[in-house]
């Protein structure tokens, strides 16, 4: 099993309420729309820290640290994902959960600057942690600057900052460090892109479900004609008791309106998956 870090460079043009409302449920039509959200389970994410608006937190930050002047094209968070393989968290109560996440949360203050929020999601099918940090460095002179390349650095500083979280947390907890991308080969990609092909797989799986119920569904209209057309038969031939004799209706009523509503929640995870890419251009 692996511990898992991935980062995400945000410019200042792009930080927006939606990201904030992903984070803290703060929207429960986002919530709800969001189909790997399970909002029964919302009420145990734990926020360990918060931040209404982002934006003006931002600002906030930088007037702390006294940085008047930033490019409108600055990365102005850094938005990253910490969590460990699905059958890790197995077995595993929330404080034990909990406990895992904020032991980590420290090292993100070190690494990645001033920690705007940080959010524990157990309300998804494999726990995880979205920690949001303002890249502040300090300079030599004392006075402090918005730089995300600074704080990121280069391809050596990317596998520095993987063996750093593994040294300092992941190891304490039995968990592997993965092979790097130089070393493997693959392309990674950022934690948007990884959800969006969550989406995009469960779609599919739900696609052939909707499939697998039409099909179901349209063999019992099929079978709910021939009886119908039995039983009429039947009572035009005055022998309705007869043909009733060993028919099996098959499918109740209920079991053919949840089909017909696994259908319609197939539609909307469809609806979904558009709307999501429409909105990441991916």
């Amino acid at each position: 099993m692996y511990g898992i870090l991935r980062t995400n460079k945000v410019k200042m043009m792009n930080i927006n309420a939606s990201m904030s409302n992903h984070n803290q449920r703060t929207n429960s039509a986002d919530c709800h729309s969001n189909t790997l959200t399970r909002p029964d389970l919302s009420e145990y994410n734990v926020q360990l820290v918060n931040c209404e608006n982002w934006r003006e937190g931002v600002k906030n930050v930088l007037e702390d640290h006294q940085i008047t002047k930033t490019r409108k094209d600055a990365v102005g968070l850094i938005d990253c994902i910490i969590t460990a393989s699905h059958n890790y968290f197995k077995g595993k109560n929330i404080d034990d959960i909990t406990n895992f996440f904020k032991e980590a949360l420290p090292l993100f203050q070190e690494k990645f600057g001033v920690v705007l929020s940080a959010t524990i999601h157990l309300d998804e099918e494999t726990p995880h942690m979205h920690v949001d940090c303002v890249p502040i460095v300090q300079n030599d002179d004392g006075t402090y600057s918005l730089s995300a390349k600074r704080v990121m650095g280069n391809k050596s500083a990317y596998i520095q900052r993987q063996d750093y979280f593994y040294e300092k947390f992941f190891s304490k907890y039995g968990l592997d460090r993965g092979e790097s991308k130089e070393i493997t080969g693959r392309e990674h990609i950022d934690h948007r892109q990884y959800k969006l092909k969550e989406i995009r797989e469960q779609y599919n799986c739900t696609c052939q479900a909707i499939k697998d119920t039409q099909e179901k569904l349209n063999t019992l209209n099929e079978q709910k004609a021939r009886y119908e057309a039995i039983l009429k038969r039947a009572i035009d031939d005055g022998r309705q008791s007869e043909y009733m004799l060993g028919v099996d209706i098959g499918y109740s009523q209920e079991e053919k309106l949840a089909m017909e509503k696994d259908i319609a929640a197939g539609k909307q995870a469809e609806n979904r998956l558009e709307s999501l890419n429409d909105e990441w251009s991916l």
